[in-house]
């Protein structure tokens, strides 16, 4: 079924046999975010991203995730919300111009609950809309309020060898996200379905996140944020995919980690 709703509600929160035990809070008005520049390049035509997240202000676009070439040669790959809160994802070439450019038409402004969301890319395709999906906790997106489609086997800027960001979408970001991010999985060389991450309970009918035990590729990695022992990028970033691909923390303090996580959601204000 595609997602169709004006407005899609955050998973519920609950808890299934798997339990997530920490989230990073990223803050806006601080600049928090992480980042790691790869040494090689992974697959480019071919990754999946999985995480969860809850959102804090609404106030402005925002972006979570972002991979970008820190030269005049403005190139690269961003995920994250516009001003009218729908979930979107582009890749943009040297020259600035879009060549993936999708907007989901569905706004995603609930505060008080986790989203589930996984970019699943291959441009090996022969069809251009299966070369870039989301899906939204569990659920494939398919209705858009803007869409630019791949070539095939398009180049994305995420898995090159240039700084890959969570909490904004490149260095000097003036839209840099504010919330929470939890379970960060990046998968090199596979195209995965949200079912390899979550499952649906059989009890409550909530989404809910299970433990992937597939591989990563030489340049995946899996951020849990489980070591609140310092901020670097072996406790805060550690990278727990046994890469070693460890994410470097800025303008991060060990109380950004906390217990508020998709398995145990705690109640905020909707703001």
């Amino acid at each position: 079924m595609a997602l169709n709703e004006n407005t899609r509600l955050g998973a519920s929160g609950a808890s299934g046999k798997y339990e997530i035990k920490h989230s990073l809070r990223f803050r806006r008005n601080a600049t928090t975010y992480l980042t790691r520049t790869p040494g090689s390049a992974g697959n480019r035509e071919q990754w999946t991203v999985s995480l969860w997240l809850k959102r804090g202000h609404l106030d402005n676009a925002m972006y979570f995730m972002g991979a970008e070439r820190p030269s005049s040669t403005y190139a690269g790959s961003t995920g994250g919300f516009d001003s009218g809160h729908r979930l979107k994802y582009f890749d943009y070439d040297g020259s600035g111009s879009y060549q993936i450019e999708l907007q989901d038409y569905a706004t995603y402004a609930d505060t008080t609950a986790w989203y589930h969301i996984v970019y699943a890319v291959d441009t090996t395709l022969g069809t251009n809309t299966d070369r870039v999906k989301f899906y939204v906790n569990g659920t494939r997106v398919t209705w858009w309020n803007n869409a630019t489609w791949p070539a095939q086997n398009f180049d994305t800027n995420w898995m090159n060898t240039e700084p890959h960001y969570f909490g904004m979408s490149s260095e000097g970001d003036g839209q840099p996200f504010d919330g929470y991010l939890a379970e960060i999985h990046c998968i090199d060389g596979q195209t995965l379905a949200p079912t390899a991450f979550a499952e649906t309970d059989s009890d409550t009918g909530s989404w809910v996140p299970i433990e992937y035990t597939g591989t990563y590729g030489s340049q995946g990695f899996f951020l849990n944020f489980s070591d609140n022992s310092g901020t670097t990028s072996t406790t805060m970033g550690k990278d727990y995919s046994g890469n070693d691909n460890h994410f470097t923390p800025h303008n991060q303090h060990t109380f950004n980690i906390v217990p508020d996580t998709p398995t145990n959601n705690f109640a905020v204000l909707n703001r």
